[in-house]
């Protein structure tokens, strides 16, 4: 949990697959925003990661934004 935000970046993470699973494109948009404002976005070496988060939290914010750059019709 984030604390003064009240967010969990493994919650925030489900969001934005959910949103980008149903093309929700407001609430992915607004859901990614809040993720670079609040999660604390880090690069090391080239890696993103978000300081207010851990690996589980980091892997399914991951696979969120993988899907919704991924063709709406695939299946990620």
């Amino acid at each position: 949990i984030v604390p003064g935000f009240e967010a969990s970046t493994a919650a925030s993470g489900l969001a934005i697959v959910a949103a980008a699973a149903f093309e929700d494109r407001p609430a992915l948009e607004a859901l990614l925003s809040s993720v670079w404002a609040a999660a604390f976005p880090t690069w090391d070496h080239g890696a993103l990661s978000f300081a207010a988060s851990n690996a589980v939290g980091d892997a399914v914010m991951l696979f969120g934004m993988l899907r919704a750059v991924s063709d709406p019709g695939s299946a990620a």
